[in-house]
């Protein structure tokens, strides 16, 4: 498997690669926009470990 990048769909990014695959989930609103956060859904390949989705603060300064 080579390493790729989806970038079809609006409400998610999937990476892939031969160990993981990381989605990030979700799209972007125009309203709240000073509270943005984003979901990353990560899982192995080829694992019967459910998945981890850590939400993501987007902090600028």
């Amino acid at each position: 498997m080579t390493t790729k990048l989806q970038t079809d769909s609006t409400d998610q990014l999937i990476y892939k690669n031969e160990i993981l695959q990381l989605t990030v989930l979700g799209g972007i609103k125009l309203e709240g926009l000073d509270r943005m956060r984003i979901t990353v859904k990560v899982q192995l390949q080829e694992s019967s470990r459910p998945p981890v989705r850590p939400p993501l603060p987007l902090v600028y300064n």
